[in-house]
C-alpha cells in the first residue's frame, strides 16, 4: 500500500499559509504520484493499493474553532479530489475530536456518493 502524502492537505489548513485554493490541486497530484508508484509495482498477484490520506487539521469543533458543516465540507472537497486522484480507500489519520471524525468520516462519505463509488471496491 502506498499512502498519499496529503495530511492536512484541505482547506482549513492549507488557508493558514494562503493555500486554500490549492485544495483540489495539491490532492489530485498527491493521488497521481501514489497512484503511478502502486501501479510500478502492481502484478496480478500483488495488486498495490493507494491509501487517500486525510485528517487532523488544525482547528477542532468540539472546542468551538470551526463549524462541524464547514469541516464536514472540507474533508468532502478533499476526499473528492483523492477519490477523482484514483485512491483505492481513504483514510483518516491522528483524528482525536470525535466532531472531527464525524466530520472526516461523514465528508469522505458524501464524496464517495457524488463520485458514485464506494472506497475500497470503487470500479476502476
Amino acid at each position: 500500500m502506498v499512502e498519499t502524502d496529503t495530511f492536512g492537505a484541505f482547506a482549513p489548513v492549507l488557508a493558514e499559509y494562503g493555500q486554500g485554493h490549492r485544495v483540489r490541486e495539491l490532492n489530485l497530484a498527491a493521488a497521481a504520484l501514489a497512484r503511478e508508484a502502486a501501479d510500478d509495482f502492481t502484478t496480478p498477484e500483488k495488486p498495490r493499493w493507494v491509501a487517500g490520506s486525510i485528517g487532523p487539521g488544525t482547528k477542532f469543533p468540539t472546542l468551538g474553532q470551526i463549524r462541524y458543516a464547514d469541516l464536514r465540507d472540507a474533508y468532502q472537497e478533499q476526499a473528492g479530489a483523492l477519490i477523482d486522484g484514483r485512491v483505492d480507500l481513504i483514510i483518516v489519520e491522528t483524528v482525536f475530536d470525535l466532531l472531527q471524525a464525524k466530520a472526516a468520516i461523514n465528508g469522505a462519505r458524501r464524496a464517495m456518493k457524488a463520485a458514485g463509488s464506494t472506497c475500497p471496491s470503487r470500479p476502476r
